[in-house]
């Protein structure tokens, strides 16, 4: 090649022409500053507190209708069972689970479904203490788990878990659904002190007995393994908060025409 003083001039101006475009990939190359980061950061933050509230509503609305679900099925069963049983519900006295003896008289209609005892909201055990406002929420093997549950905690029958883990095959069976503990069926005989002090003659015994159906309940949320309603004395006065053990608030309950409902203790009793 011949060296050229020319060609070299005439490449001075291509040579600045590369070294600018070399400065603005570099430029363009280079990461976020502290600023930039900072704004996205924001504007993330901002979007996340926008839409937390609407995922947590769309859970508990996903919540709730697996809830009515189980009740809903709850109210099935409880057809199935009296259509077996001339009508009757059950007696209420079959084994000493203190106003849960409907549990024992349906599981074997519910036994490939277990999970049908506990709402979704309700899937561990109340802690102590058992009593007050605020719940101490314990997984379902927990030694320390009280008997009663509460507003979001399940209760223990006195009986063992067909599903406890090979590491607590002792673990009681826990549910979350009461039964109206009126509409059992004593048996002939029975007294009010069988009846954990209801009066034999009061319980409706037969599935179709309910004047109104559709605002009976049988079954619904439940702190114990069934209830009243009892207007009587103290237990019958208004509850002091959400999960008390007297009356109740708002909760999902299954009615004598085996439909499901969120409805105000007030509206029924």
């Amino acid at each position: 090649m011949v060296f050229s003083p020319t060609r070299l001039e005439n490449n001075k101006v291509s040579r600045a022409e590369l070294e600018l475009c070399a400065q603005r990939e570099r430029q363009d190359s280079r990461g976020f500053t502290l600023i930039e980061l900072l704004v996205v950061i924001a504007i993330i933050a901002i979007l996340a507190a926008m839409l937390l509230p609407s995922l947590s509503r769309a859970k508990r609305k996903a919540y709730q209708a697996n809830c009515v679900s189980n009740l809903k099925q709850w109210g099935v069963i409880w057809y199935c069972y009296t259509d077996d049983h001339q009508g009757s519900f059950s007696t209420g006295r079959d084994v000493n689970w203190e106003r849960g003896e409907w549990a024992f008289a349906l599981q074997s209609y519910y036994r490939k479904k277990p999970y049908l005892l506990l709402c979704p909201t309700a899937d561990q055990r109340r802690g102590p203490p058992g009593e007050g406002p605020a719940e101490v929420r314990v997984s379902l093997d927990s030694p320390s788990a009280v008997n009663n549950g509460g507003a979001f905690t399940a209760y223990a029958f006195a009986t063992s878990d067909i599903e406890a883990p090979k590491s607590n095959p002792n673990r009681m069976l826990a549910g979350s659904y009461g039964v109206n503990c009126w509409v059992y069926n004593p048996p002939q005989g029975s007294t009010a002190t069988d009846m954990q002090g209801r009066a034999p003659a009061l319980h409706w015994r037969k599935i179709h007995a309910a004047s109104h159906p559709t605002d009976t309940p049988m079954l619904a949320d439940c702190s114990w393994r069934g209830g009243g309603p009892d207007t009587t004395g103290d237990d019958g006065a208004r509850p002091a908060f959400n999960g008390q053990f007297r009356g109740a608030g708002f909760r999902v309950r299954a009615f004598y025409d085996a439909s499901s409902r969120q409805r105000n203790s007030a509206q029924l009793f």
